[in-house]
């Protein structure tokens, strides 16, 4: 109870919608009003059937209807208008007709506090409703931004995918920290003699990537120092020079950069490399290992 009374003050202290009449202003008055005039005219045309037992019995529907409709301050005025209209309109039986007259000042006031009671129920239903309304268009409008980010991000690494497939350095680029899948351009796939989309990641280890090694000044470079590698250790690596050794024996020298990605928070979340075919080395001569 007392939160309901919380409630209404805060209603009736803020210049809201609710108190002014949410409906269009003036128009939640009105339709206070309206309804105050059916109530009173409904209890009087059918007060052979209803009789005096339950004397504001058409206000409390109007009462209701008009703080939903239009706010605490609309309903509140709809009360105050059935219960005079009430009082004006339809008199109890043994009684002289006056305000003070305790056979309707009890039922008046039992039926005031109801009401405004009622007013303040649904005032805070019709807030809660409101309040959810704009959350639920909120969220539309979340939604519809999100849809509109993907299909930008979308269209963005379409265009980004088709540029980097004409671009005549080989790339390549690190999805995540881990490098668990690398990917790469049109011109790094054929330089390195590979099927389109493979995983060129150390860690993938496909059948077609372990055929391929990589060496500098004739050692083999282990998968932490290779360039892409260093730069998702945060590096930034300029001009590396590697070969690499093909399973016939075929070298290719590279010389590349490499350079880490970073996300919002400063940490490293992929890296991008590029390199420059410096050409064929020949063949490689790998003597046998030693015998046991």
């Amino acid at each position: 109870m007392a939160h309901l009374i919380q409630s209404a003050l805060a209603c009736l202290c803020s210049p809201s919608s609710a108190l002014r009449g949410g409906r269009d202003g003036w128009m939640g008055w009105v339709v206070a009003a309206v309804l105050a005039a059916a109530a009173v005219v409904v209890r009087v045309l059918f007060q052979p059937v209803l009789g005096t037992d339950v004397y504001f019995m058409t206000a409390f529907p109007a009462v209701i209807v008009a703080t939903l409709y239009a706010g605490i301050g609309p309903g509140v005025f709809c009360c105050l208008l059935c219960i005079i209209g009430l009082y004006s309109t339809v008199k109890l039986p043994g009684t002289d007709g006056q305000w003070y007259d305790i056979h309707i000042a009890a039922p008046v006031m039992a039926a005031l506090a109801t009401a405004l009671l009622m007013v303040v129920i649904c005032a805070r239903y019709r807030r809660s409703r409101e309040s959810l309304m704009i959350a639920r268009q909120r969220e539309r409008g979340f939604d519809s931004r999100l849809r509109t980010m993907k299909s930008d991000l979308k269209t963005t690494s379409a265009q980004v995918e088709a540029m980097l497939s004409v671009v005549p350095v080989p790339i390549l680029i690190a999805m995540d920290a881990n490098a668990k899948f690398v990917t790469g351009n049109q011109a790094m796939y054929e330089m390195l003699e590979l099927d389109q989309g493979c995983n060129l990641s150390p860690a993938a280890v496909p059948v077609q990537r372990a055929a391929l090694r990589f060496h500098r000044d004739g050692v083999e470079i282990p998968a932490g120092a290779l360039p892409l590698q260093l730069a998702l250790s945060g590096q930034s690596v300029r001009g590396a020079t590697m070969d690499i050794v093909f399973t016939d024996g075929r070298v290719k020298r590279l010389r590349g950069d490499a350079q880490p990605l970073w996300n919002a928070q400063g940490r490293v979340c992929g890296a991008v490399a590029a390199f420059v075919d410096l050409g064929d080395r020949g063949t490689e001569v790998v003597a046998a290992p030693p015998m046991a």
